[in-house]
């Protein structure tokens, strides 16, 4: 399967953010994150969006310590 189809749902989120669903599913309704697809009623989405969207995270928190660093 390529690479930018392979596909993952809730459980799987869940395992790669370490997230519980409820947290997930706030994200969701306020559009925090990656919007998901519902395939055969099942909420999904392409793996590489939630790499990016945790790449993103992880570039914030840096930036954000970078910031406070300089600051004291």
């Amino acid at each position: 399967m390529d690479a930018d189809l392979d596909i993952v749902r809730l459980p799987d989120v869940k395992a790669m953010t370490g997230m519980e669903e409820t947290t997930i599913r706030w994200l969701i309704y306020t559009r925090q994150c990656p919007p998901p697809a519902k395939i055969a009623g099942r909420l999904t989405w392409r793996r590489s969006q939630w790499t990016e969207w945790l790449e993103a995270k992880f570039a914030e928190a840096e930036a954000e310590a970078s910031q406070s660093s300089h600051a004291a």
